[in-house]
């Protein structure tokens, strides 16, 4: 039987892959084998965070993805205590190793994917902290912004780049 979180990745895999294929249409994305688990191959291979891409050397991102029913969305969006935070802080070291960017995909079950990625300046962002939530503080860690996926998805992967 397959987890939930094998189907999660291969979830994002397929909304990433033709995202990103407006910029490099080779681009491929798959699950990254036994991905957090698989402590012989990340540095091996190259292998960090849950999914992989080839054919997009301009893709900045090391791809975390937590499809959990156990956390507060109220909380989340008042920058409350909250899991995803400690995910977000797990995701920003794992990408500073890889020499990437982190972008973190969560989600409940029956509800739209969150996409949270470092803050750009930018603005347009669907969710707005005042201030750094504490755990992101505690953890020196990078100030992200956060989409609903239809509304990250509408902008333009160079936007990314």
């Amino acid at each position: 039987m397959k987890k939930k979180g094998n189907k999660a990745e291969l979830e994002v895999a397929r909304i990433l892959e033709p995202w990103w294929r407006q910029l490099e249409p080779e681009a491929t994305f798959v699950r990254t084998p036994r991905s957090g688990g698989w402590t012989q191959g990340r540095d091996l291979f190259d292998a960090r965070g849950d999914l992989m891409v080839k054919g997009a050397p301009r893709f900045p991102f090391l791809v975390e993805v937590k499809r959990r029913e156990k956390w507060s969305l109220e909380n989340f969006e008042e920058g409350k205590p909250c899991p995803v935070w400690g995910w977000w802080v797990g995701a920003c070291r794992d990408a500073e190793h890889a020499k990437r960017r982190p972008m973190l995909w969560t989600r409940h079950n029956r509800r739209e994917w969150i996409v949270l990625v470092p803050e750009t300046g930018k603005g347009g962002s669907d969710f707005v902290w005042g201030s750094a939530p504490a755990a992101l503080i505690r953890a020196r860690s990078v100030h992200p912004m956060g989409f609903w996926a239809d509304r990250f998805l509408a902008t333009h992967p160079r936007r990314w780049t």
